[in-house]
């Protein structure tokens, strides 16, 4: 099969009309510029140190992130997204089955329900943004829908200016790999062929609908998530924290 590498995906129209609309507005605020040189300055050592040593003023970042606050610059929604994982306060868990269950079969009133109590324990989980919005637009609850769909576009623009995808060097940055399938299918709206651990990337093979032959590595940085699994950087500090607390 032929890879056609440094390609960038354009954005596919995808067939529910407010997903569509939702995504539309992902790619006109980031461009996803194919030429991009400079990245978001990504540092776990810093933003760890930053969420255990001033637990206040990240407390209120994400205070200004649940409230939908529309000035919060890319660095500062870098603290929020990144320092959840280091956060004793904000976990970053994934979505419930339950809420998996009602977005499959289009419950989107208990999606917004469960959504709403996860999201206090991981208020900036991606996968669970998403099916948020998507829920309040399909429900025509314009004013959630509005801020559900702030704080999806506040993350999903840190992830896409911490790299352009088409490296090891250059990876997104990412938590889960929840995060990488709501970026793959929801905002480039590509097909997964193949998907391959190298390092600390995980390199997805897609392709788009309009050239199914011609396919494209896009690569994601998952460090904190083999972190958690492998102990790749020692037991992280929230959970030292946390067992250390269990020994009291």
């Amino acid at each position: 099969m032929k890879k056609v590498k440094g390609k960038m995906f354009s954005m596919k129209k995808i067939i529910a009309p407010t997903i569509f609309l939702l995504f539309f507005c992902v790619g006109c605020i980031h461009g996803f510029a194919q030429g991009k040189q400079e990245f978001l300055d990504v540092n776990y050592a810093s933003i760890e140190k930053f969420v255990t040593q001033q637990e206040a003023q990240y407390d209120s970042l994400m205070q200004r992130f649940i409230e939908g606050d529309t000035t919060l610059t890319s660095d500062e929604v870098k603290y929020v997204f990144y320092g959840s994982y280091f956060s004793l306060k904000y976990a970053y868990t994934n979505p419930s089955h339950e809420l998996m269950d009602a977005f499959k079969e289009k419950r989107y009133e208990d999606v917004l329900n469960l959504g709403q109590k996860e999201l206090t324990k991981s208020p900036a989980q991606l996968a669970i943004l998403f099916r948020m919005c998507v829920a309040a637009l399909e429900q025509e609850e314009e004013e959630k829908a509005q801020l559900y769909r702030t704080r999806l576009l506040q993350v999903l623009d840190v992830i896409l200016s911490s790299g352009d995808g088409k490296s090891a060097q250059t990876a997104y940055k990412v938590l889960e790999v929840s995060d990488e399938y709501v970026i793959l299918y929801g905002v480039f709206g590509v097909h997964l062929t193949q998907q391959a651990l190298s390092g600390k990337c995980d390199i997805m093979t897609v392709y788009e609908d309009e050239n199914p032959d011609e396919t494209v590595d896009i690569y994601f940085d998952v460090s904190l998530h083999m972190a958690t699994l492998n102990n790749l950087f020692g037991t992280p500090s929230h959970q030292k924290a946390k067992k250390k607390g269990r020994k009291k």
